[in-house]
């Protein structure tokens, strides 16, 4: 793989130094070291429907730790049904943050969504980030099916290569096929390398061990613990029952998870007290107590060992039994 990463790298350095134009379009996209970017799945609907407002955060791992910020008090007359915060992304020295509002209007109009902005130092230098405004009508009508949307109000600007590179782009991509078959044949009788997967809870108990590390609730950091806790549990319910928990309202979560048959009662009380108060701290600025964070970290621990699937011929964990209290 590094003699690959070379080959390429000394392919992509030749093409550069022979084609300026081509060098100014990569230093102005792939190398940017921030990348902010909004945008919505439907920009024409009908009253009472929902849909979905993304933004996407891309930054190179150097700059890390950077947060999308929190925009949700300046969605003006639009009701918030669910924020979901996605997993962050690690790939080529980049990171990749999303968030996705769910949102619905309860009346016909035009709306708009405001601009997102971040500011960040890069290279000693203080630098501003910020998205568009996305603007939205909403009719009395249903919007019509299957109708494409524009996700973006920035329009795409067209480069065109001139003629006299052409020749230099043919002969690349020549020598580029011959690098790559030559990679291919290079990689024959070597051992397959096998990527394993851990399970959900020990993956879910890694990243609540990584958190409770961190003691954000002392630092005055509540809304962003409860951000990642509700994370962490709503990625080990996806991985363990297999159901789109991450991208799932709390309305639509709480009744699919009492249809579960590995679930009892008590296990279905506690998730939903779990849940309930991370979702009062995040988006209704409620404030609680340290002690009761911390304590819906260790109930998150509690529930995750009690409903984890374990593997052939292991024996689960043996639980303290108790009364589960309510954090309600």
């Amino acid at each position: 793989m590094k003699f690959l990463g070379l080959l390429f790298s000394s392919f992509v350095l030749l093409l550069l130094g022979c084609n300026p134009l081509a060098r100014a379009s990569l230093e102005n996209s792939g190398s940017e070291p921030v990348l902010l970017v909004s945008s919505t799945d439907r920009t024409q609907l009908g009253v009472s429907e929902s849909f979905r407002f993304h933004i996407k955060l891309d930054y190179l791992e150097g700059l890390d730790p950077l947060e999308i910020p929190e925009v949700g008090p300046a969605i003006q007359g639009l009701r918030i049904l669910e924020p979901i915060y996605r997993e962050p992304q690690r790939r080529a020295g980049r990171v990749l943050k999303e968030r996705v509002y769910v949102l619905m209007a309860d009346a016909s109009g035009s709306y708009t969504l405001p601009p997102v902005k971040i500011s960040v130092e890069v290279e000693g230098e203080e630098k501003t980030f910020e998205t568009p405004r996305v603007f939205l009508e909403v009719g009395e009508e249903h919007a019509s099916e299957g109708m494409e949307d524009i996700l973006e109000i920035d329009g795409l600007e067209l480069i065109k290569l001139p003629r006299q590179y052409l020749g230099l782009w043919i002969l690349g991509g020549i020598l580029g096929m011959v690098l790559l078959g030559y990679w291919l044949y290079s990689q024959i009788g070597k051992e397959e390398v096998l990527t394993v997967e851990i399970p959900a809870h020990e993956w879910a108990l890694l990243s609540l061990e990584k958190l409770k590390s961190r003691d954000l609730p002392t630092k005055g950091q509540s809304i962003e613990y409860c951000h990642q806790l509700s994370q962490i549990l709503r990625g080990y319910l996806s991985r363990r029952f297999l159901i789109p928990a991450e991208e799932s309202t709390l309305q639509e979560l709480l009744p699919r998870m009492t249809k579960l048959k590995e679930l009892n009662g008590d296990q279905n009380s506690l998730l939903g007290g779990i849940l309930k108060v991370m979702d009062l701290v995040r988006f209704a600025g409620v404030t609680q107590e340290v002690s009761i964070l911390n304590g819906a970290l260790e109930r998150t621990s509690r529930f995750v060992q009690e409903t984890a699937l374990l593997e052939v011929g292991e024996e689960q964990e043996e639980i303290v039994e108790g009364d589960h209290e309510s954090l309600d």
